[in-house]
């Protein structure tokens, strides 16, 4: 399953919530993913890296009341790489892949990303909220020839993803597979198990078959 990269431990995830949340479906400030209406699917104690130039971020939310921002921001830049907002459908994963309209990850950069479940326009800061970081790395000459030798199948992709430490195409890869057999017991249970390591809690088949993808338009 997913192991780390080797680097320096780090807090990569944190929630917040407010008054102003509580007072709208009940939000817990607990980031306990059994008790939280908002979980980014990531790990939360090492900076998760990609390959990938856009790469797909998933998050999960149970409150489907409130508007949703995800903001994308380049340490030291000023103006967002991303700031969008939208509302969910249903509640469960979340999934949205940086569109081809803005720059893609520069290889070596950090960045940090922000989900924000808007209960203030006003005041921004009664949000709840979690934010996560993401380093894109190039894929060196072992990755490369190991993932030529297992083809295009999604989960094998995915495994070899998580062998190496990089999170986002792992969970990526897994959930492409899974979605193309949703009844096969292996792609679900492969999926499954990338969730718990998250900490993520027991999601319906239908919340997964059904997942609020954000369009690129």
């Amino acid at each position: 399953m997913y192991i780390p990269p080797a680097v320096p431990s780090r807090t990569s995830r944190t929630n917040r919530s407010s008054r102003g949340c509580d007072a709208i479906g009940g939000m817990r400030s607990d980031h306990h993913a059994s008790d939280t209406n908002l979980q980014l699917l990531v790990p939360d104690n090492h900076l998760p890296l990609t390959v990938s130039a856009r790469p797909t971020f998933f998050w999960y939310v149970s409150n489907t009341t409130l508007p949703v921002r995800f903001t994308l921001v380049e340490p030291g830049v000023a103006e967002p790489l991303l700031d969008r907002s939208f509302i969910v459908k249903r509640p469960g994963i979340v999934q949205l892949t940086l569109p081809s309209d803005i720059p893609g990850l520069a290889l070596g950069k950090e960045y940090r990303w922000t989900v924000s479940l808007v209960c203030n326009k006003e005041r921004p800061s009664e949000n709840i909220y979690a934010y996560s970081s993401i380093k894109r790395v190039a894929i060196t000459p072992k990755l490369a020839q190991t993932l030529a030798g297992v083809g295009t199948e999604q989960q094998k992709r995915s495994l070899v993803y998580a062998r190496s430490g990089i999170w986002y195409d792992a969970l990526n890869r897994s959930y492409i597979g899974y979605k193309a057999n949703p009844q096969g017991k292996v792609p679900r249970w492969y999926f499954s198990k990338l969730l718990n390591q998250v900490g993520m809690p027991t999601v319906s088949d239908q919340q997964l078959q059904q997942p609020n993808t954000i369009s690129n338009q």
